[in-house]
């Protein structure tokens, strides 16, 4: 089980890894929506901190942005100092 402070930890760094590699890429939320097939309002609530998509999604998401992860644990363990 993750604990709150991973959780928020997690919803803040995903936030900022989307946001991140959308400015880096010159995309907007709705080119990654069409990428993941899903809806525009689904990736900014990831964008925005408020969820954490479903592990299909994330693993979609972390594909069509180019990083390293292939879930929320990969992406914790590769910081695993930020996540207290």
């Amino acid at each position: 089980m993750i604990s709150i402070n991973s959780r928020r930890w997690s919803n803040q760094t995903l936030s900022r890894l989307i946001s991140d590699r959308l400015e880096e890429f010159g995309k907007k939320v709705g080119w990654l929506a069409r990428e993941t097939g899903t809806t525009t309002a689904t990736i900014n609530r990831a964008r925005n901190g408020k969820t954490i998509p479903r592990p299909e999604l994330l693993r979609d998401i972390f594909r069509v942005l180019g990083l390293p992860y292939n879930n929320l644990k990969e992406m914790i363990a590769d910081n695993p100092l930020e996540a207290r």
